[in-house]
This record gives C-alpha cells, sequence and structure tokens, in this order.
C-alpha cells in the first residue's frame, strides 16, 4: 500500500514538475500576446489585415473571464457587465484556490475516526501548501487584462458638436449619468483591488514578504514559494517583477489616458516599449541566456507593433484616408511580425536542443 501511494506521490510531483517547466517556458511570450492584442484593443490601432486576423487568434492568451458564460451571453455583454465579470470572477477563483486552507485550519482536532481525520488533514494541508503558488501563476495571467478593463471605465469621449460624453470602450454608454458615476466608483475600488492590490504578492515588490509571512504557514513555505517565484531572476534583480508589472499595464490600461484616437497616443506607447527594452538590457535581470535573449526579442516585437500603429496613424488617419488602404501600410512588416511572434513561442525548444539550459 505504501509503495503503491510513494508512485503516486511521485507521479504527481512529476506531473506538477512538468506543468511548472511548461509554464515557465510559456511566461515571456504570453505576456509579449496579452500586450499585443490588449494594446490593439484599446487604442484601436490599424494594423495589416493578416497581422490583426493573428492577433484574433492570439485573442485567446488574454485570459478574459467571460469564458465562464456561455458562448451567447458573452458576446451580447454590455462594457459594464464585462467590467463586473472581468473584476469579480477572479475573486472567486481566489476563494477556490484559498478554499483547501480554511478547511484545514477549520477541520477538528479530533473527528469520530482517527486515521479518517489524519487523511483528510494531510490531504488538506498538501493542497494548502500549493495555493499560493497557484494564486501568484493565476494573478500574473490576469493582471494586465483586468486592470486595463478596469482604467477604461475612466476614457471617455466628447463628441463634437454634441457635448455628450461617451465611454470609448463602449459607445452605447454615455458617460454624464448617475449610473456611470456609480460605476467610475467601483472601477476606482477595484484599482486598489487589482492594479495596485495584486503587486504587493508579486515576489520583490514591495510588500511581497509581509505577504509571504501572513499567508504561508512555515518559514520553510515562505521560501519555497519565493524561490520558485525569482528562480528566474538574478538576486541583485529580485524587483523585476513589479518592473514587469508597470510596464504591462502602462503598454495596455493607462494608454487609455493618453491622447486617445491620436497619433500621440501610439507615439508615446512605441517610446515606452522602446525605453522599457533599454532599461532590461542595462539591467538584464533574468538568469538564464535563453529567457533574456526571449525577452528581448518579445521587447522588439512589442515595440515592432507600436511602431507599426504609429506609422498607419489609427483612426485620425482612417478619417483622411481610405481605411483599407491605411491598413495594408506596412504588410510586410505585419508578415516580419507573425514570424517572430511564432519564434517568440518555439524559443526554448532549439535553444535547448543547440545550447541546453544556458
Amino acid at each position: 500500500m505504501s509503495e503503491a501511494a510513494g508512485s503516486a506521490h511521485n507521479a504527481g510531483a512529476a506531473l506538477r514538475n512538468a506543468v511548472c517547466a511548461l509554464l515557465a517556458a510559456l511566461r515571456i511570450p504570453l505576456v509579449v500576446y496579452q500586450i499585443q492584442t490588449q494594446f490593439a484593443s484599446i487604442t484601436g490601432a490599424l494594423l495589416p489585415q493578416a497581422y490583426h486576423t493573428f492577433l484574433n487568434w492570439l485573442n485567446a492568451v488574454g485570459f478574459d473571464l467571460r469564458w465562464v458564460l456561455p458562448l451567447g451571453c458573452a458576446a451580447d455583454l454590455n462594457f459594464y457587465q464585462r467590467l463586473l465579470v472581468a473584476t469579480l470572477a477572479p475573486l472567486g477563483v481566489g476563494t477556490l484556490l484559498f478554499t483547501p486552507r480554511v478547511i484545514a485550519a477549520l477541520l477538528p482536532r479530533e473527528l469520530p475516526s482517527g486515521r479518517l481525520a489524519a487523511r483528510i488533514r494531510a490531504k488538506a494541508a498538501r493542497l494548502a501548501a500549493a495555493d499560493l503558488k497557484l494564486f501568484l501563476v493565476f494573478t500574473f495571467v490576469i493582471f494586465s487584462g483586468v486592470s486595463a478593463i478596469v482604467l477604461q471605465t475612466f476614457a471617455c469621449e466628447t463628441l463634437k458638436g454634441t457635448g455628450l460624453r461617451y465611454l470609448r470602450a463602449d459607445y452605447s454608454i454615455r458617460c454624464q449619468t448617475s449610473e456611470h458615476s456609480a460605476y467610475m466608483v467601483y472601477a476606482g475600488f477595484m484599482i486598489l483591488v487589482y492594479p495596485i492590490g495584486i503587486q504587493p504578492f508579486m515576489p520583490g515588490c514591495c510588500g511581497s514578504t509581509v505577504s509571504m509571512q501572513k499567508y504561508c504557514s512555515t518559514p520553510a513555505a515562505r521560501a519555497r514559494t519565493l524561490q520558485s517565484s525569482l528562480q528566474a531572476y538574478y538576486q541583485r534583480a529580485d524587483y523585476w517583477e513589479c518592473v514587469e508589472c508597470v510596464r504591462r499595464i502602462s503598454l495596455t490600461g493607462l494608454l487609455v489616458f493618453i491622447a486617445p484616437g491620436t497619433s500621440s497616443q501610439y507615439v508615446a506607447a512605441c517610446a515606452l516599449s522602446f525605453g522599457a527594452i533599454v532599461v532590461y538590457e542595462l539591467v538584464q535581470p533574468h538568469r538564464l541566456r535563453a529567457d533574456t535573449c526571449l525577452y528581448t526579442l518579445g521587447g522588439v516585437i512589442t515595440w515592432g507593433v507600436t511602431f507599426l500603429a504609429a506609422l498607419t496613424g489609427g483612426p485620425a488617419a482612417a478619417a483622411n484616408v481610405d481605411g483599407n488602404a491605411l491598413s495594408e501600410r506596412g504588410a510586410a512588416a505585419g508578415v516580419v511580425l507573425i514570424a517572430l511572434n511564432v519564434c517568440c513561442l518555439c524559443w526554448r525548444w532549439p535553444w535547448h536542443l543547440l545550447w541546453g539550459k544556458k
């Protein structure tokens, strides 16, 4: 019986290691894809048709939690409903992740069956030991998408000649209403929960140690969680996760406040993405050379998308030039960006074959 239990434990450990390896391989490409899709969605950039289609395929990696709803319902949601789903669904998922910890804490010391109590307590303890790591992965994935939709609540546009203000993310919604004011208050609270509230849980960010001490039951558990989260970075740059959060939100959600709908918005995004590359090359926080090259490639892709958007000029330029012709400017560059995105996804495998883990 003990041998069977040992085999099951080893199989479970092997599965967890495989999942962690897969997540590590996809971590940088995931961020690159999320930034591109959210940038195009927020700014309305006019990109070549082939690349626009490619980004539509990448929308799945945005992890929009409307997938919890039936397809027809998700398609009919207005912005307010999307805001509620995007902000409340993660709270529900987080509650589920920490349920085993609550069960382990509330489980009575003594049950009618001592052996059953021990087995239940052991299983709950094993699940509780993994909940913080799963929570960190989950918050990392949803961070930029949820933050972007929360910040879009405050981006309104005044239509010329009418004096009426409409929400840029959904022109069926007027901003000068009591309903929108209420949702702005709600979004303001959610800023404290997501863009600001998530960062203390990110390893290396201010307050992360306090969060670990609060939610990890033992110093060993804290050490394992921090080590697994920060092992990609040098100790001198263990703060980089927090810098990465700032970069992600700067290239997505914060763009709604920078000259929306004009070429200046794309120029600002282009400058921010280029500046991020410069800062990264100066710091070079990753331990592995493969990660350094992959992150640089991702930065170049992000800069290329913003530069291509600046070239086309966006909706403002479309008012003077045929939109279809405008979106086909830089079509060759769009094909190159598609190829670079594919390379970004497949980078690790040929690298390991040629150079190993370096």
